[in-house]
């Protein structure tokens, strides 16, 4: 589309926008003459996300600044929440009902328009019920859907409506960690008083929020941490309970006391065995030398009761030598009581031996008596030793019950301080974890303090006024939609109204065209010159249908149409009038009548040369008078130019192409009259100064 296309669209178009324009500007104007001023405040909150000292900034970690920006969007979507902004109009419209305080925040007509909304009573039942201001509003906004409060909160009213509240806009302030909070309403009380109170509920709400998420984290690795202690405690009651009900003091040391006294019993032993050994051959040795001079069974049962009391008394007196804790009240003065009386029982035996075998000698010449006494000793020896040696076979056998014990209790105790270990080092652990959850809370705690840097002001005056700036926009919006639409239907316009689209679907050369003429601007005022477009497009068709029936005196020429309708018959009538005019004869006839008369009409061209119009039926209905064709000279596509070319018309042409064998020419009808500059040239007309300078630039006509 070229610049001159463009312009003629806005000419053909003009009214339409104008009024288009007009009508939106009047709108605008009109839906904004009556609306009340606006009052505009602001407000920045510093989040301290990168900024603010925690307990964490000693760590010396970088700022994770995806985890920044986050936060910061997360207290955003805090701030903008539809809870929120539910909160918010509570409070607004609970504090504007107080006694005393909307006068002070409300301007009078603002505040008359709240009691006409509301009513004189609901306003009264909200400002003297004894549940207070707040929670009266509540309830009445819970009742139903239908009461005016409701209506009044969940609408789109400039000063309590959530629908105009979710217009407080929250952004980031720069690259920075604040948030920058604006609002602009009707009201300049309520402006400052919106923004103060968004700021207060967004800072309880981000704080209970990060409170409960560290909370349930700190609750989870408190209870972890109690439950670890307690059974820690039981695990080490337990061991308590098995060293006292068993008598432990020290599991480790009692073995190793038990195990040297078991080796010292062991030793013993050896050494006992070793002295009975000895004892009993010395003994039987001494035997043998008594044998023929004494009868020793004799003595033996002499001083057998005697030898049975020194052996209980040498039990009494081993045992307690060598197990001094089993005997109950062991004294060393009983000990030493019980060794005199066997000294004493030893001295009763030698005297008993003495009395009975004193006078008589050895045949080696040694006195019985020498050898009686050793060989008294050797007995008395093993008597002690058999008393000892029961004694300790005794405390071996005690051994073996300790032992019996101990075993048992020692992989008992292991698995205890086992599973105590285990619980202390979960306790410990749930208790590393516990604390840094309470550090991380309070870090939490501190890094989420919002504070207010600029506070809301008091807006006094009133925003500039933008009604003219709107009306100006909704003007230009009313002259570029209709623009834009026009042009839009320019280049989707798919009939043959231009002459090149036409060359290019018919695939056709333009003979000629004839213009479209609007009734309303015909007339002795009518700037444009149509006899003169008509004669010269006459001209154009005439001479291209000459062109073609060169050197034939009587041309005979078929106008053809795809579709009932498009002006053969209406061309035929001004191509007829024209010719006569210019003093050619012209027969006019139907395919039929060529084909009946056929010899009578070349009979009557031969005397009289005329031109012969034969008009066919439309393509798309008939294709009976083939036969005609191969008597045409020039055939000429007649076409409507404001009509569609579609499908079927494709067909029908292709049709005629195949039976044509002549030239076909392309004509239009109805051409609108800005494209008649392709076919005549110049379409006269008159213009006045500007407008001929204004194509010549358009054109690039400089000379």
């Amino acid at each position: 589309m070229s610049l001159l296309d463009f312009l003629r669209i806005i000419y053909r178009n003009g009214i339409w926008m104008a009024l288009c324009a007009f009508s939106l500007g009047g709108l605008t104007w009109a839906s904004l003459k009556n609306q009340a001023p606006q009052y505009s405040s602001h407000s920045v909150i510093n989040t301290g996300l990168v900024s603010a000292y925690t307990i964490e900034s000693n760590e010396g970690g970088t700022i994770d600044y995806a985890f920044t920006n986050n936060e910061l969007q997360n207290i955003i979507n805090v701030a903008t929440s539809y809870h929120t902004m539910e909160e918010l109009g509570l409070r607004l419209l609970a504090h504007a009902l107080l006694k005393g305080d909307s006068a002070q925040i409300l301007l009078p007509e603002n505040r008359k328009e709240l009691e006409e909304n509301l009513g004189a009573k609901v306003v009264k039942k909200l400002r003297e019920s004894p549940l207070g201001t707040m929670a009266a509003i509540v309830k009445m906004r819970d009742h139903d859907r239908e009461n005016t409060v409701y209506k009044l909160l969940y609408s789109d009213h400039p000063l309590f409506g959530i629908e105009h509240l979710q217009k407080i806009k929250v952004e980031r302030h720069g690259n920075s960690d604040m948030l920058h909070i604006a609002y602009s309403t009707i009201d300049p009380g309520i402006c400052q008083l919106s923004l103060q109170m968004l700021a207060e509920i967004m800072m309880s709400t981000q704080l209970s929020l990060k409170k409960g998420q560290s909370g349930d984290v700190l609750d989870f690795f408190e209870e972890a941490t109690q439950k670890s202690a307690s059974e820690l405690r039981m695990a080490e009651n337990d061991l308590l309970r098995f060293n006292v009900s068993n008598r432990i003091i020290n599991y480790g040391e009692q073995t190793r006391f038990i195990s040297g006294k078991k080796e010292d019993i062991d030793e013993l032993l050896y050494k006992e065995l070793m002295n009975l050994a000895s004892a009993d051959s010395t003994m039987q040795r001494l035997e043998v030398q008594l044998r023929e001079r004494i009868n020793i069974p004799k003595l033996n049962r002499s001083i057998m009761d005697q030898r049975k009391a020194l052996a209980d008394l040498s039990s009494k007196i081993s045992t307690m030598e060598i197990l001094p804790d089993s005997t109950a009240e062991f004294s060393a003065a009983d000990l030493r009581k019980l060794k005199r009386q066997a000294e004493k029982m030893r001295g009763d035996i030698r005297e008993t031996v003495d009395e009975t075998w004193v006078n008589s000698n050895m045949p080696e010449g040694l006195p019985v008596r020498d050898v009686l006494n050793q060989w008294l000793n050797s007995v008395l020896r093993m008597e002690e030793s058999n008393a000892r040696l029961q004694v300790i076979h005794n405390r071996q056998k005690e051994f073996i019950k300790i032992y019996d014990m101990f075993a048992p209790w020692g992989s008992t105790i292991r698995r205890m301080e086992r599973q105590i270990d285990v619980n202390e080092r979960a306790y410990l652990e749930n208790l590393h974890s516990y604390n840094q959850a309470r550090l991380h809370q309070i870090n939490m705690m501190m890094s989420s303090n919002l504070k207010i840097i600029d506070k809301p002001v008091f807006p006094n005056k009133p925003e500039a006024d933008k009604k003219m700036m709107f009306v100006i926009m909704a003007f230009m919006a009313g002259i570029f939609l209709p623009l834009g639409l026009f042009i839009a239907l320019h280049l989707m316009d798919q009939s043959l109204n231009s002459v090149q689209r036409a060359e290019e679907k018919t695939n056709l050369k333009l003979a000629s065209a004839m213009p479209f003429v609007d009734k309303f601007k015909m007339g002795r005022f009518s700037r444009i010159n149509y006899a003169s477009i008509n004669h010269r497009a006459m001209e154009q068709l005439v001479y291209a249908l000459r062109f073609d029936a060169t050197n034939v005196p009587s041309p005979v020429i078929g106008f053809f149409s795809t579709r009932n309708g498009e002006g053969k018959t209406w061309l035929i009538d001004r191509l007829t009038a024209f010719m006569e005019k210019k003093g050619s004869q012209v027969i006019r006839l139907k395919p039929n009548e060529w084909i009946t008369r056929k010899a009578e009409f070349e009979q009557r061209l031969q005397q009289t040369p005329s031109w012969v119009f034969i008009e066919f039926p439309s393509l798309l209905e008939q294709s009976d008078f083939i036969v005609v064709m191969d008597d045409v000279h020039c055939s000429l596509l007649v076409s409507y130019a404001r009509k569609v070319w579609s499908k079927a018309d494709e067909r029908a042409l292709a049709r005629l192409h195949q039976v044509a064998k002549t030239p076909l020419h392309l004509f239009l009808n109805a051409l609108a009259i800005d494209q008649m500059e392709d076919v005549i040239g110049e379409v006269p007309k008159r213009r006045n100064l500007p407008r001929r300078w204004l194509k010549r630039m358009v054109t690039l006509q400089y000379s």
